[in-house]
């Protein structure tokens, strides 16, 4: 089913450089179920832009990621995430992990389709003591508590459309408020799931970075898909890509993911 395949969603998320699309999707993964995932990730640009201003500066940066969904409840679930970040063999560590606690707040059913309605509240902050004053840094060292909103409205046959929204508030390295929006769309059956999306954030009190990944505070809106393979039940595979459109403060990148799935279940019959 769809809900199966979801993850994928947020192992794509989080195998960003410097900032995640969203850890959080629109599906529960039912009491007893545990999802894992590890993603690969590589993203490069040749235009950093400080400010609104654009600059030739060109960068790589690798990452791998690891991601776990774990039901608490039918209703809630916990979400962890953890990126190990490089560019080169001298600035190379985990970057800044995602502790959050999700919950359905309401599921309605109608005769072809289902609607969900979902928040969550959960925090990022640095998981190493990586340097932040380099030439090409790894992250901000940025501590963030994040507060999401989603609404879901899934059709019967597989296709579905995702809206979600929110609030940041960053307390570190300076303090600043942001709102992400996120659009959705995608089709999943029991083997084969696509989707496609648009991601708009806004940093309200930005500055202008003096530094590539200044921690000034960034704007950006990118666009991206995902295409996902279940190879059995337990184990799936997927590649994805997006692109910066616009933005400040942010390298006006393209992305490549690959990983893997694996689901750990409870027994067959057992649902939400």
């Amino acid at each position: 089913m769809l809900r199966t395949l979801i993850i994928t969603i947020c192992c794509i998320s989080l195998s960003v450089m410097l900032h995640a699309q969203g850890a959080i999707d629109g599906y529960m993964k039912g009491t007893g179920n545990t999802d894992f995932a590890l993603t690969y990730s590589t993203e490069s640009y040749d235009i950093y832009r400080f400010g609104a201003e654009d600059r030739m500066l060109g960068a790589t940066f690798n990452s791998v990621n690891f991601f776990m969904a774990h039901a608490l409840s039918d209703s809630i679930d916990l979400i962890v995430a953890l990126p190990y970040i490089w560019t080169d063999k001298n600035n190379k560590s985990l970057q800044d992990a995602i502790l959050a606690i999700k919950y359905r707040n309401q599921r309605k059913y109608y005769e072809n389709s289902a609607l969900s309605i979902i928040t969550s509240a959960g925090a990022s902050f640095p998981a190493s003591n990586y340097p932040t004053t380099v030439f090409q840094p790894i992250g901000e060292k940025a501590v963030t508590f994040q507060a999401r909103f989603l609404v879901q409205y899934e059709l019967y046959s597989g296709f579905f459309f995702h809206l979600q929204t929110g609030y940041d508030l960053r307390i570190a390295p300076r303090l600043q408020n942001a709102m992400p929006v996120v659009a959705r769309v995608g089709f999943g059956s029991s083997k084969l799931y696509i989707d496609a999306w648009l991601d708009y954030y806004r940093t309200f009190n930005a500055g202008v970075d003096a530094q590539i990944a200044g921690g000034q505070g960034s704007t950006w809106l990118k666009t991206g898909g995902t295409i996902y393979y279940a190879i059995t039940p337990k184990m799936g595979v997927f590649v994805g890509a997006a692109r910066y459109l616009d933005g400040q403060n942010i390298g006006l990148a393209t992305r490549f993911n690959l990983g893997v799935v694996y689901k750990h279940q409870r027994k067959a019959g057992a649902g939400d």
